[in-house]
């Protein structure tokens, strides 16, 4: 349109709305995002340490029947 852009509306809402909430956010988010951190980092490497346990004890099963499938002629 020949109509000229209008910017004060744009800055009247980076003043009144967006910078408070981007200001306001950041520290809950910066806590919330180390808390959560730290709650899920030992969370994981306990799960991966289960797992890597399961699939050992899945892997010496399977040589063992394989071991005896040899033995038996199969």
């Amino acid at each position: 349109t020949p109509d000229r852009a209008d910017w004060t509306r744009l800055a009247h809402f980076w003043d009144t709305v967006f910078l408070p909430y981007l200001v306001g956010g950041i520290g809950p988010g910066l806590l919330a995002g180390s808390i959560c951190y730290w709650l899920s980092v030992p969370l994981i490497a306990a799960y991966q340490k289960r797992r890597k346990g399961r699939f050992a004890r899945l892997r010496a099963k399977a040589l063992a029947k394989a071991a005896r499938s040899e033995k038996s002629g199969g």
